[in-house]
């Protein structure tokens, strides 16, 4: 915006700030660096700042404002944490049913990763044992055996908190009920070892 050179200088290994930019994977960094004009730049600055605002609402728990900022053109992936953990992945975890709906009607994707654990959109619902939101996410045909960085789908984290109803929903939408993690533990496995021993015979 003052005149800067994207070009001007180049770093140790040749790579002027467009390139760094590129390489790092900074997609907004890059598109503003590549914006011809003012109002270009302006254009995608104004959309990563609707993408942050509708992340923070996500967390925050705000229906209202996440759906106005929906309507304003944010894109609901449009921002990840360092992680690739996007707005969707937070609502599920914190069993915002309404505010999971909105963004997943917007485009969401259900099946992305967090790159910090393994964890998919079905993973962080299952932790807090959120039945209603692992109903939805299940009837829209998201991936129930996905792993996680331990080898363990969202069945053994239900099985082992002894969520029943949770372990239920997963198992009549074809999760693998033998699927061993990184130690050799079925979900049964991890049911049993925390005393629900209700749900190791279940299961």
């Amino acid at each position: 915006k003052s005149g800067g050179d994207a070009k001007h200088y180049k770093d140790w290994f040749g790579y002027d700030s467009l390139g760094i930019a590129e390489r790092k994977g900074f997609d907004r960094i890059a598109n503003i660096i590549r914006a011809d004009s003012l109002r270009e730049r302006k254009s995608v600055a104004r959309q990563e700042k609707l993408d942050r605002f509708l992340f923070s609402a996500a967390i925050e728990g705000n229906k209202e404002k996440v759906a106005a900022f929906l309507k304003a053109g944010a894109d609901p992936d449009g921002y990840c944490n360092f992680w690739d953990s996007t707005a969707l992945h937070k609502s599920c975890r914190n069993g915002h049913l309404e505010i999971c709906k909105l963004l997943i009607n917007a485009g969401a994707n259900i099946d992305q990763i967090d790159r910090s654990n393994g964890f998919s959109t079905l993973h962080y619902a299952a932790c807090k044992g959120n039945l209603r939101v692992i109903k939805y996410i299940c009837s829209l045909g998201a991936v129930v055996n996905v792993l996680d960085h331990c080898g363990r789908s969202p069945l053994h984290y239900t099985a082992e908190l002894g969520f029943m109803e949770c372990c239920n929903t997963f198992i009549l939408n074809g999760c693998n009920v033998k699927q061993q993690d990184n130690c050799e533990r079925s979900p049964a496995d991890c049911a049993y070892r925390r005393g629900h021993m209700e749900v190791a015979e279940f299961i």
